[in-house]
């Protein structure tokens, strides 16, 4: 009988010899947004890292291709790349630890409330659109799913037919298994700028036979 095995990430880097690096607590989150934010590892900065390693790997005047190998090969070609990376962080850092030092305990409120109230809400509302504009295309009855309904996975109904209304961030994150049979689904992206929504539906999906 096949087995399924999960190898978490610490270990692979513990079993190829990476070591851990040493930051203060409840930084790295900070200082890997303050790189997003800086765009600091962009390509321009470091060269397209996830290409270069595989130039690397098949560089035939590197003996073992190790980490310290890997190094050493990088600073050689990529001389300036670790710094201006860093410099990039590190100003786009020092903007944000000023700006955490404004946040007061209302912002804190007003934050747990927009997720707790606001999210939901919206998360909810998000549904219930695609659901009544699904319906009102097709000409066909709609209503959104119970408590009951919600236990089986149902998130509403289109012509009597079940639907699941699920972001398509949300699909990714679950298993297949985790969706039940016999349920139409119908998956939405929401635009982070604009935040208007995109989903796509067929027709014959909510024909009853």
């Amino acid at each position: 009988m096949a087995q399924k095995v999960t190898i978490k990430n610490k270990k692979i880097s513990k079993a190829i010899g990476i070591p851990d690096i040493s930051v203060p607590k409840y930084s790295k989150s900070v200082i890997n947004n303050s790189n997003g934010y800086a765009k600091a590892t962009k390509p321009e900065n470091v060269s397209q890292v996830s290409e270069t390693i595989k130039v690397f790997r098949d560089d035939d005047t590197v003996p073992n291709h190790s980490l310290e190998e890997w190094e050493k090969w990088y600073n050689e070609h990529y001389p300036e790349a670790i710094k201006k990376a860093t410099d990039a962080a590190w100003k786009k850092f020092q903007e944000v630890r000023d700006k955490l030092a404004e946040v007061k305990r209302e912002h804190i409120e007003a934050w747990e409330r927009d997720l707790i109230i606001n999210k939901t809400y919206s998360g909810l509302m998000v549904q219930d659109a695609i659901i009544k504009h699904i319906a009102k295309e097709l000409g066909v009855n709609s209503r959104l799913g119970d408590t009951n309904d919600e236990k089986h996975g149902i998130d509403g109904y289109i012509n009597d037919i079940p639907v699941q209304v699920k972001a398509d961030t949300y699909i990714q994150a679950k298993p297949l298994e985790h969706f039940a049979e016999g349920i139409v689904m119908i998956t939405y992206s929401k635009d982070s700028r604009t935040k208007d929504v995109t989903f796509s539906y067929n027709p014959d999906d909510f024909v009853k036979e």
